[in-house]
């Protein structure tokens, strides 16, 4: 992302399309993500969150999770119970 970023001298909105263009199955970031991006490497010298801890938690997907997660869903035996609120609970 850097590398496009400064090929692109360091117009954000031209990196996005060059991000786009070179990576195309991917989602494409923000033209601000590039500017913070670079402002994080310069200040810090890393490219690492501040808050390592920020931002969605993610849950890990083992089938022993998931087969819990049916079952609890096909014993409720109510049609309204959603598969992700029940997981979402069992977090």
């Amino acid at each position: 992302m850097l590398l496009i970023y400064g090929a692109c001298n360091c117009n954000s909105r031209a990196a996005q399309h060059l991000y786009g263009e070179r990576h195309p199955g991917r989602n494409l970031p923000n033209p601000r993500t590039f500017v913070v991006v670079d402002r994080r490497m310069r200040e810090t010298g890393s490219l690492e969150a501040r808050r390592p801890d920020a931002g969605r938690q993610r849950t890990v997907r083992t089938p022993m999770f998931e087969e819990a997660i049916l079952e609890e869903v096909e014993n409720k035996n109510n049609p309204s119970v959603s598969s992700r609120h029940v997981a979402h609970r069992a977090c």
